[in-house]
């Protein structure tokens, strides 16, 4: 399987309809631009998908957020 992924075959490889893809998936994403069409990459889309699979069984996911209060912290 190829690893980019325009925005209709990434909605389809992890089985989110428009509405769930634009409201939870497109926030935690960046498409890479190529001509008018976004590339997701397949591994950023696996990673994201293993984190909703976390959140839902109520472990909690550590964000960029999170790293750069553990940082500033350690720091203090």
């Amino acid at each position: 399987m190829k690893r980019g992924l325009n925005q209709q075959e990434a909605m389809d490889y992890v089985g989110a309809k428009r509405r769930t893809w634009e409201a939870l998936w497109v926030p935690r994403l960046t498409g890479l631009k190529q001509g008018v069409c976004l590339i997701f990459d397949r591994q950023v889309l696996d990673r994201v998908f293993e984190e909703f699979k976390l959140e839902a069984s109520g472990v909690p996911v550590p964000t960029a957020n999170d790293d750069d209060a553990s940082r500033t912290e350690a720091h203090n």
